[in-house]
């Protein structure tokens, strides 16, 4: 238990340059105590499981001291990556002013220039409502601030909702929620205030216990809203894609097969699917794929934990409605609890355009609550061009 809680401040402990001011010039006196009770616990050790527990906590002291949380200063960009459309993949980075949380799901509210409002959402908030926080980025598109702006509930007072996915809908300046407990999506006021306007979705999403829906979009340039499940319902081969008007009046649809399984022996958890949309303003889809596995919750099993996620190109507007959509790769994220690195990404959405012109997409990981302290929010961005 003291390894674990050890293992949480360390990792908690933010790289000097995205530290609170308050705490930056702790961060010295805390490693070197750190490496203190960590050459003392090594000699202790006396399992196979204390030998992996100080050993990531060692490669987390070695990646805040270098500067940065578990993650390389520069990132280059992963086999198999479409550079025709990728500029460049920035570090993962997490924000001790965001509180931890189950966040499956992120909108913009408004964007200027290098900064703006966002929405987030959470699959097992007490209370159905969501989260609004201000983020910073640099012209590379990296994220160098966050701050929270309060969480404000909804008047529908529902609890266990399993809030997956949020869009603001500009054009009429409210707020959708995707509920996958009951495969509804509702429409809030900014305040919360429930309009009582909701997408229809019963005979498109039939209920299917955790496969139900995930991801929720909406692009201003197009005026299309659009909703997909996480998994394929039962005796079906592929995803629905359903689009929207603005207005929430049905449009056309297409399908979607989800890559096969790449975990031959899935563990005590496991999950995969599509878990988020994002609607680019030509009328194309980024599909985000996941696929993750937990081979057990001990020490020793979970640091062969790893998520894969999948960012994959559909043109809509290239295939008729109805019809299978083709999948182009635009890149992928891996990611393992034995880097310390380990991301379950859920939420996606556009950020700002950068100085050069390159547009930022912004993901948001699914911590868990920040599970046993070692889970983390982590915000990741992707410059496309």
């Amino acid at each position: 238990m003291l390894k674990m809680l050890l293992s949480a401040l360390l990792i908690a402990s933010p790289a000097p340059a995205e530290a609170p001011a308050d705490s930056t010039s702790m961060l010295p006196s805390v490693i070197g105590v750190a490496r203190a009770i960590m050459g003392f616990m090594s000699t202790q050790s006396t399992s196979a499981e204390d030998t992996i527990a100080v050993n990531l906590i060692n490669k987390a002291l070695d990646s805040v001291e270098s500067g940065v949380v578990a993650v390389p200063i520069q990132q280059s960009l992963p086999s198999g990556t479409d550079t025709s459309i990728v500029v460049r993949i920035n570090p993962a980075t997490f924000f001790l002013t965001i509180p931890a949380a189950n966040y499956s799901g992120i909108a913009p509210l408004e964007i200027n220039g290098l900064e703006g409002d966002f929405l987030l959402v959470d699959d097992k908030s007490a209370t159905e409502g969501f989260r609004k926080i201000h983020l910073t980025f640099d012209a590379q598109g990296q994220i160098t601030a966050a701050a929270d702006n309060g969480f404000v509930a909804t008047s529908t007072g529902a609890t266990s909702t399993d809030g997956e996915g949020i869009v603001y809908n500009s054009h009429r300046g409210t707020v959708l929620m995707a509920r996958e407990a009951t495969n509804e999506i509702l429409e809030f006021k900014l305040d919360g205030k429930a309009t009582g306007r909701n997408l229809h979705t019963s005979s498109f999403f039939p209920k299917s216990a955790n496969a139900g829906l995930e991801s929720l979009t909406y692009c201003p340039e197009t005026g299309r809203i659009w909703t997909t499940t996480e998994g394929v319902p039962e005796g079906r081969e592929t995803l629905r894609i359903q689009s929207y008007a603005y207005w929430f009046w049905p449009m056309a649809h297409w399908y979607y097969k989800l890559d096969p399984p790449a975990v031959k022996s899935p563990g005590a958890i496991y999950a995969r699917g599509v878990s988020e949309l994002c609607a680019l303003p030509d009328g194309s889809l980024l599909v985000l794929e996941r696929e993750a596995n937990i081979p057990g919750t001990s020490v020793k099993e979970a640091v062969g934990a790893a998520v894969a996620c999948k960012i994959y190109r559909v043109d809509p507007t290239k295939t008729q409605s109805g019809k299978l959509l083709e999948k182009h790769l635009v890149t992928r994220i891996d990611t393992r609890a034995l880097d310390v690195s380990f991301a379950n990404y859920e939420g996606m959405c556009l950020g700002p355009v950068l100085p050069d012109g390159g547009r930022v997409l912004i993901l948001v990981a699914d911590s868990q609550a920040g599970y046993k302290g070692i889970l983390r929010d982590w915000f990741k961005t992707i410059v496309l061009k």
